[in-house]
């Protein structure tokens, strides 16, 4: 029973380190995402208000080709992990 209770404290750390990311510097690097990202393009999904966590995902699933797009897969390459916490924060608090 004690291992549990030190093993959730734990998991809720880590989670919450995932999700940090400066609002600020992701709105200085959101220019190029918002080209493709606004609510005026019907091909591409608006991510204003989408989860924080769901935006890192997906940033580090085209990064590595888990999810490959021949648009998103290129850019991605080039983000920082940085970079991608600063943009998920940018686009989860729109």
């Amino acid at each position: 029973m004690i291992r549990h209770a030190l093993v959730i404290p734990v998991i809720f750390i880590g989670a919450h380190a995932l999700a940090s990311g400066d609002i600020e510097a992701g709105r200085l690097k959101s220019e190029a995402c918002r080209s493709c990202h606004n609510a005026s393009y019907d091909e591409h999904p608006n991510l204003k208000g989408q989860q924080q966590l769901f935006l890192e995902k997906a940033l580090r699933h085209f990064r590595s080709k888990f999810w490959f797009s021949p648009t998103m897969s290129p850019v991605a390459a080039s983000l920082s992990d940085q970079d991608i916490r600063d943009l998920s924060a940018y686009f989860s608090n729109q």
